[in-house]
């Protein structure tokens, strides 16, 4: 794969060390993820499971179209499996993991990631219902670390 995402970087205009550069880091960021046990959850076989799920509906008044990275329904806690009672929306994130330290770093990512998940949260209610139950949850697969919230 390293070949082909460098090939497609360099389609981009990307200079051919950059593009080996960056490809190299992709793969090494998938093969991590891979590993993590909190990552083959979210990638599991879950009941009503998406990615890259695209929703339209009414949000704040407003008409809007949406593209959630990962949608499903698992149990309440992350890597839980016992039933299917909450919905779970996984946004990926690729923030830089090199020298950060993800506790500091956690708290201010929520915030500005938050208002998405939000987002999408309010329209899986339009859909499934508005007392479901939803968690949120960011993936920063550089950091092999998931950060997930009840909605």
């Amino acid at each position: 794969m390293q070949p082909r995402i460098s090939a497609n970087l360099r389609a981009f205009g990307i200079d051919a060390g950059e593009a080996n550069r960056i490809a190299a880091q992709a793969v090494e960021m998938v093969l991590r993820a891979a590993d993590d046990p909190q990552a083959q959850w979210i990638l599991a076989a879950h009941a009503d499971a998406a990615s890259e799920a695209r929703w339209t509906g009414v949000v704040s008044g407003g008409l809007r179209t949406v593209q959630v990275d990962r949608v499903f329904r698992a149990g309440p806690t992350p890597e839980s499996t016992d039933d299917n009672s909450t919905w779970w929306i996984i946004d990926y994130k690729t923030a830089q993991g090199d020298g950060l330290d993800p506790k500091a770093a956690l708290p201010e990512l929520r915030d500005e990631f938050a208002p998405q998940i939000e987002a999408y949260a309010k329209m899986l209610r339009n859909l499934h219902g508005a007392d479901a139950a939803v968690r949120g949850g960011l993936y920063y697969p550089r950091m092999a670390l998931l950060d997930w919230w009840e909605l």
